[in-house]
């Protein structure tokens, strides 16, 4: 099977180093990533409880309203 040669795909594995290099790579992130990941288990528990708990209009609601709170947030920082 050939190798896809489309333009997009040409920088798909660059390594760590270069990432390091341009900034986008650095250990403070790095921790705030593995300090942050086993509330990623919790939120999905959170999720399942309140589809069980909550009617499926408010918890749409409550979920949209979430996710403008989270693009505010990263918009505005």
């Amino acid at each position: 099977m050939d190798r896809c040669r489309h333009p997009c795909h040409e920088h798909e594995k660059l390594p760590p180093r270069v990432y390091a290099y341009a900034g986008l790579f650095n250990f403070q992130l790095l921790w705030k990533i593995v300090w942050l990941l086993p509330l990623a288990p919790l939120g999905v528990w959170v999720g399942r409880w309140g589809v069980t708990k909550v009617d499926k209009e408010t918890f749409e609601w409550i979920i949209t309203g979430l996710l403008v709170i989270a693009a505010l947030l990263l918009i505005l920082t």
